[in-house]
């Protein structure tokens, strides 16, 4: 089993509040050509699925203004970061 670490914090990107999230792991990572497309439906590297999670995942926060992406990190592993507009009171 790998350990996944899950933070938050607020940033501020052109006088607007954020809230990123961010899952990594210290796995083997993302194949490289798989990094660009993980989002994409029917994207997968497993023998079973469909490879639709990630890309309704993808929908439903651009569908609230958001993003998501993948990157590998050094040395290793791999990392998920959603980042949702936040509300100013």
């Amino acid at each position: 089993p790998v350990d996944i670490a899950i933070s938050y914090h607020i940033i501020v990107q052109q006088h607007m509040p954020w809230l990123e999230i961010t899952f990594h792991d210290q796995g083997p990572g993302l194949p490289q050509n798989m990094v660009d497309k993980l989002f994409e439906p029917y994207a997968t590297t497993k023998i079973k699925g469909t490879g639709l999670g990630l890309a309704i995942v993808k929908k439903i926060i651009e569908e609230h203004g958001g993003d998501v992406w993948a990157e590998n990190l050094n040395p290793e592993g791999a990392g998920i970061i959603i980042r949702l507009p936040l509300e100013e009171d």
